[in-house]
């Protein structure tokens, strides 16, 4: 009777030491959390990644390479678009909770109204983007779905109690769930002979509709629970929007010169250099899943050490960065030999003579953005969003210039050398910053 009364005390949000293993805050990030946390992300945002090969790997032999070019420009400008409709508030949530549980509640409604106009907003972009493209029709009923597929992110806002938590396993087995959905759309559209790419996205945009339905409700019971336990708190500090923005115009501009590479050979060497640069630029990012599901674990300690303290925040950062560049040279030495075969047999002979180049030069790329991304996550925790936003606009403006200087000349592998050169740019940007926050 007794233990059950105290259980339901709301935690104080000004204590500096975290419990160990209640359900009152945000749970240490333990080793053992982090294994496991980073295995969850690893089946889950794997799976998915994996999914997206063998969707692009159905695509090259049904589209043709032109038609695999389009696909990927739109899935790079769709992608952008989540990110216009998210706009920042599922960081901002994360770290505003996670220093100050009582406030989780105030802040989820805050979010969902802020995403009502960031996904009208993207919605109208769709549009508009649609009506400059000679190659995409307006009145496509596959556009409109991918247009709404934008609104369902209204439901992902309630997706944070997992991050704050450290439960990855739920998330995980629905991006699984979601993935193969897709992909069964995407494999039903092949069979039956359709040669639109846009009805492909379609299908990928309907079973991600879906997963956010699922992650609303999956959501409830947990966020039920985090405000029996911590209390329901109006959410104190000022400039939830503010800080919201400068989080999503960061995340948006690292996002946007990681994609500005297909959408540059898109524009500037047409739809057969982005049909070619697609797997390969595919397959790179699927290897930059590793470092995102360890940050995504470290950011909610790392909120907290920031605010505790700055000698731990430090030595956690410095830890978690060399193992992460352990980890990322000897996957790629290892991986290098077999590039030119794993593109022969997955997309087919030209995707290999025309793209190995690029792979090689963006396997050494991920030796760059391994720690990077742990610097990156460190500025974020600080709560210099203003920092990050700065890096990645510094690096965005390098990207556009290596591919105006490389693409034209050397196409495809121009792009994978302006990658190499945004991400040395964006690497030593996060190194400076990182070592003199205070």
């Amino acid at each position: 009777m007794n233990s059950r009364k105290q259980s339901a005390q709301p935690c104080k949000p000004n204590s500096l030491a975290p419990p160990a293993e209640t359900d009152c805050a945000v749970p240490q990030a333990t080793p053992r959390r982090y294994a496991f946390g980073v295995a969850f992300q690893l089946v889950g945002r794997g799976g998915q990644a994996l999914a997206a090969l063998g969707v692009l790997a159905l695509l090259a032999r049904i589209l043709g390479i032109e038609g695999v070019g389009i696909f990927a420009s739109w899935e790079a400008i769709f992608t952008l678009l989540d990110i216009v409709v998210d706009g920042g508030t599922g960081n901002a949530l994360v770290r505003r909770a996670g220093a100050q549980p009582p406030t989780l509640r105030s802040l989820l409604a805050k979010a969902f109204r802020f995403r009502i106009l960031t996904a009208a907003i993207a919605s109208a972009l769709v549009f508009g983007l649609a009506l400059l493209d000679s190659r995409i029709s307006v009145n496509d009923p596959a556009l409109w779905i991918c247009a709404l597929g934008l609104w369902a992110h209204l439901f992902g806002t309630h997706a944070c109690v997992f991050a704050l938590k450290l439960n990855f396993r739920f998330p995980s087995v629905l991006r699984i769930v979601t993935s193969a959905m897709g992909l069964l759309g995407v494999l039903a559209l092949f069979l039956a002979g359709n040669t639109n790419p846009m009805a492909y996205l379609a299908a990928i945009a309907l079973s991600r509709m879906v997963g956010n339905l699922v992650i609303w409700l999956g959501a409830a019971p947990l966020i039920k629970a985090w405000v029996e336990q911590n209390g329901n708190q109006k959410e104190g500090g000022a400039g939830f929007e503010r800080e919201a923005l400068t989080l999503g115009a960061g995340w948006l501009v690292r996002e946007a010169y990681g994609r500005l590479d297909i959408l540059a050979l898109r524009a500037l060497a047409g739809p057969f250099a982005a049909g070619i640069y697609a797997p390969v630029r595919k397959t790179f990012t699927l290897a930059l899943q590793i470092p995102a599901f360890v940050t995504n674990v470290a950011m909610p300690a790392l909120s907290f050490q920031a605010k505790s303290s700055i000698d731990e925040f430090h030595e956690h950062v410095r830890k978690l960065s060399n193992n992460l560049t352990l980890v990322v040279i000897p996957l790629a030495a290892l991986s290098a030999p077999f590039a030119y075969t794993y593109l022969d047999f997955a997309f087919g002979s030209e995707y290999a003579v025309e793209g190995i180049t690029a792979l090689w030069i963006l396997i050494g790329t991920s030796i760059l953005v391994f720690p990077g991304s742990v610097f990156t996550t460190a500025i974020i925790a600080r709560g210099r969003a203003g920092t990050a936003l700065g890096i990645a606009l510094v690096a965005l403006l390098a990207c556009a210039i290596g591919n105006w200087i490389w693409v034209p000349d050397y196409m495809v592998t121009g792009a994978a050398i302006a990658r190499l050169f945004t991400e040395s740019v964006a690497l030593g940007g996060a190194v400076w910053a990182s070592a003199r926050l205070r």
